[in-house]
Order: structure tokens, then C-alpha cells, then sequence
């Protein structure tokens, strides 16, 4: 399965380095990071044998900087359009897991060819169409709610300035400590001194929480491979 990590507040170099080699232990096909920030805000994919860190690792001190994060192992949609994080002006999302359910999608299936979109695409789809409802917080979580297969999600909206994430199997923890929060797909991943202060996901329910500043997503591909 794929790995995530989401990082808010400020993180050194060396352990931001750390977690992002954790991720790639869970997936090595490609990788994405995606720095959110209100002044020079960037996006780096790889293939997984090509990952440069020294090139990818930015200075984070910034107090109000958001690293979202993704190595992924392919099950469907294998072209390089689909490494995560998935971007577009409003949104920046990562997915771990496989959706096996798309009733409530437009189409009914996405066949596993390198053209087509992968699962974590058509949702990242329709969420976007779903932030423009009335209600967008309940319309998003009713259709988490609606599919079956393992989903963790966590994805930042611009307009709101908010970040949300989602389980439906537990595989999603957090830890808040005095510099930043951040969200990992492995409990063990956590350094160990922050595992004793890590709390699970409930399964089922959108969450959510307001970051500070007006930041920026920038959205653009620049894929390296292999």
C-alpha cells in the first residue's frame, strides 16, 4: 500500500528526511511532495528508484508550512498522472488504499490501463465537484461513506484554508506536539519519542482543522523518471 505523511508547523531537515524514507518503505513505484506555504510554494515527483532528497528536503522552520507527502505502490492507473500528491489550484490531495466500489461515481469502473485515471484521480475529481455544494463537509464524508475498499485520505482545500483526512480502517494516526502536527500511514513510523502521545484515526468520519496564513498550492507536474 502506499505511503503518506502530512507534516503542519515546523520540522528540521533531518527529520523530515526520516519520515520521508519511512513512506517509501510502503510504496516503490513513485513518489510526490507537495510544500504549501504563502511564499514559494512546490511540488516534486519521482519514480521511486530516481528520488533525489537532497533535492526534494526544503528548510521547513517556517511555523506555518504544510508538507504533504506520498510514495506509492501502483494497483490501478500507472501512468506518471497519477503520482501523488494530486493538485490543482484548490486542492492537494494523497490516498492510501483502493477504492473497490465507484457507484456513486460517473463511471462505473476505471480499467487498469497506463492511459486511465486511477482510483485516488476519480476521487480526487469528485471532491473537487463536491466542495462546490452547499454542504460540501457532509456531501464528502456521506460519499466516503458510500464506497467500500480501504480508504485513507488526506487532502487541503485552499478556499477554506483547512485540511481534512479520513479513514475507513483505522490506517491513519496523528500526533500534535508543540511544533507541528503531523499525520502518518504507519504508527511505527513515529520517532520514537513522539509514539507514546499517537492517536488512531476513528474510522468513518471526516475531520478536519483550520491552518493559519493564506497559502498557496503550487500546481504544476515536473515528473523525473527513471
Amino acid at each position: 500500500m502506499c505511503g503518506i505523511f502530512i507534516s503542519y508547523g515546523s520540522i528540521s531537515r533531518k527529520d523530515l528526511k526520516y519520515y520521508l524514507k519511512k513512506i517509501t518503505l510502503r510504496g516503490k513505484d513513485t513518489f510526490g511532495i507537495s510544500y504549501i506555504n504563502s511564499e514559494n510554494p512546490k511540488t516534486f515527483y519521482y519514480s521511486y528508484k530516481n528520488i533525489n532528497f537532497n533535492e526534494c528536503i526544503l528548510s521547513t522552520e517556517s511555523k506555518n508550512s504544510l508538507i504533504i507527502a506520498n510514495s506509492r505502490l501502483i494497483t490501478n492507473g500507472s501512468n506518471e498522472k497519477n503520482t501523488q500528491p494530486l493538485t490543482n489550484n484548490e486542492l492537494c490531495m494523497v490516498h492510501n488504499g483502493i477504492v473497490l466500489d465507484y457507484t456513486d461515481l460517473e463511471s462505473n469502473s476505471i480499467e487498469l490501463e497506463q492511459t486511465n485515471k486511477s482510483d485516488t484521480a476519480v476521487l480526487f475529481e469528485q471532491i473537487s465537484s463536491l466542495l462546490n455544494t452547499k454542504n460540501f463537509f457532509s456531501e464528502i464524508e456521506r460519499y466516503l461513506n458510500s464506497l467500500t475498499g480501504e480508504i485513507n485520505l488526506v487532502f487541503y482545500v485552499k478556499s477554506t484554508n483547512q485540511l481534512f483526512y479520513y479513514t475507513n480502517n483505522g490506517s491513519l494516526f496523528l500526533n500534535k506536539n508543540n511544533k507541528n502536527i503531523i499525520l502518518f500511514s504507519e504508527k511505527n513510523f513515529f520517532l520514537k519519542k513522539y509514539r507514546k502521545h499517537v492517536n488512531q484515526i476513528n474510522s468513518n468520519k471526516l475531520y478536519n482543522f483550520s491552518l493559519k496564513d493564506d497559502l498557496k498550492i503550487y500546481n504544476s507536474r515536473n515528473y523525473k523518471k527513471i
